[in-house]
């Protein structure tokens, strides 16, 4: 194991003129506080413009169907009809439909 160089001369941490840290002067306890005497300010949270808009969006995007029925219905009454349309094309168009 290589020696660590202590290129800096630096001092141990504890100071160079306490011989016996049994003897030590230590430092006093601390007083307790008052809680009697503390008074504190009551939180306030204020959300943002845009979280409360994020937040509508949210729950107006939470709100809508998983399945879009108007399409199901238009795809089953064509395929009722015989006027069939393949698959792909049908997903194609059901999934990248603009919704209004």
């Amino acid at each position: 194991m290589t020696p660590i160089n202590n290129a800096g001369n630096i001092k141990p941490i504890l100071p160079q003129n306490i011989t016996d840290v049994a003897t030590a002067v230590k430092a006093k306890d601390v007083a307790p506080v008052n809680t009697a005497a503390v008074t504190q300010a009551a939180d306030k949270v204020e959300i943002s413009r845009q979280a409360k808009v994020i937040s509508k969006a949210a729950i107006a995007l939470n709100e809508l169907p998983d399945v879009r029925t108007d399409l199901v219905k238009a795809a089953q009454v064509r395929i009722d009809a015989e006027n069939r349309v393949p698959a792909n094309m049908l997903a194609q168009k059901m999934l990248f439909e603009d919704v209004k």
